[in-house]
């Protein structure tokens, strides 16, 4: 919904800057965004996320922990890299704000067409294409 007039909108949640996925009941490190907290600690794809501060995570409870966090503390990620246990300090920072860009379709299909007038109006047709930082 949009905001009220006069309120700001909230600040972007606090973010390591990774993407995460489960695999075979292990919580990996899908990808890392390069200039992200992540990134400057020296996670790494592939890296094996057993703990955040001395407690077990998984996907799921890692943004929760996370959320409990304050901007610019240090928290610690225990990861298994191959065989070895690692302790990688990151200092958390705010995610980057979401940014899409709008471009043109040369022959819209009725779907799209429907797409757009339900998100603008009406007029030519869209395709939308973003990326997100997580």
């Amino acid at each position: 919904p949009p905001q009220a007039a006069g309120s700001a909108a909230p600040p972007p949640p606090l973010s390591l800057g990774i993407r995460t996925k489960e695999e075979a009941g292990r919580t990996l490190v899908g990808s890392v965004a390069t200039g992200s907290p992540a990134h400057r600690a020296g996670l790494n794809a592939g890296d094996e996320i057993l703990a955040l501060d001395g407690l077990r995570t998984s996907a799921r409870d890692l943004p929760v922990r996370i959320m409990e966090r304050e901007e610019g503390e240090v928290v610690e990620v225990a990861v298994f890299r191959r065989d070895e246990l690692l302790r990688i300090p990151v200092r958390l920072e705010r995610a980057p704000p979401v940014r899409g860009v709008l471009r043109r379709v040369k022959d819209p299909t009725p779907l799209q067409t429907a797409i757009y007038e339900s998100w603008l109006g009406s007029g030519s047709a869209v395709a939308p294409s973003a990326g997100r930082e997580c």
